[in-house]
């Protein structure tokens, strides 16, 4: 964790958020993702996940290309 500061919801009640910084595996910058107070693990909060960076994060497109070829590779292997 890298940091902590105050968030105003939608809702207008006010909390906290924390800041966790990671590294791109494609390129190596540091990059930062936010999560509620509460989230202490990787299984609380869908922000884990990221693994690249704003330059290499996959488009929509790219993300359902790569999921038709796994399932394509998955037929084929049955």
């Amino acid at each position: 964790m890298v940091g902590e500061e105050p968030y105003l919801r939608k809702d207008g009640t006010l909390t906290n958020i924390r800041w966790w910084r990671s590294q791109c595996v494609r390129c190596g910058v540091a990059f930062d993702v936010a999560t509620p107070v509460g989230v202490t693990s990787l299984e609380h909060s869908g922000s884990f996940g990221r693994i690249h960076c704003d330059t290499h994060k996959l488009t929509l497109t790219e993300v359902a290309q790569r999921w038709s070829e796994s399932m394509k590779k998955k037929r084929e292997a049955a």
